[in-house]
This record gives structure tokens, C-alpha cells and sequence, in this order.
């Protein structure tokens, strides 16, 4: 299991990598978020936060082709943690602390 802790425009978020499985948590959402394979209650937890949390993290949860093609090709936690931090990094997110257990 790998946990990475994230810092974005003063939020922090984490991402936790578990058996290719991964889970996206901040202060805003209540408990974790199964990103990959996709949580079937996303959607509704989002449409049901009056607000809280903007509709357009919808489409932020939405897989590309090429993302879904660097997943199944990532054989490792290790690797899946590699792919996570490019991208965060590549959006204004900076890697705070990383805890392999």
C-alpha cells in the first residue's frame, strides 16, 4: 500500500494505492473516493453535495483512453504511484510525503 500526500493551492489531498485499486480523500469529501476502477456512487455523491463539490469534478473522474491504457499496463503499485505523481505534478500539485507500507 502507497500513500501519497499531496498539497494544491493550500488544500491537501491524498492518494492511496492499494492492490491496483485507487482512493482519493481531502476535507471536503467525506471518507475516501475509489477513483480506479470508478466508484459507482461518484456521481451521486457529487450531484448530492448541494454544492459542496463542484459538478465538474465529474468530468475530472472521467478516463481518457491513454490513462486507462497506462493503468492496465502498470503492473505494480510502484509504477501506478510513478504515473500518479507525473500527473498530479503536471497540474500544479507538489508531493508533500510518500509512506510505502
Amino acid at each position: 500500500m502507497i500513500k501519497l500526500i499531496f498539497a494544491h493551492q493550500r488544500e491537501v489531498y491524498i492518494i492511496l494505492i492499494k492492490n491496483k485499486e485507487i482512493f482519493y480523500s481531502d476535507r471536503k469529501m467525506l471518507g475516501s473516493v475509489r477513483l480506479i476502477p470508478t466508484d459507482d456512487k461518484l456521481k451521486q455523491r457529487i450531484i448530492m453535495s448541494r454544492n459542496k463539490l463542484p459538478n465538474w469534478l465529474l468530468d475530472f473522474y472521467n478516463l481518457t483512453d491513454k490513462e486507462k491504457e497506462e493503468y492496465n499496463n502498470a503492473q505494480t503499485e510502484e509504477e501506478l504511484s510513478k504515473i500518479i505523481i507525473k500527473d498530479c505534478e503536471s497540474q500544479g500539485s507538489t508531493l508533500q510525503k510518500k509512506e510505502i507500507t
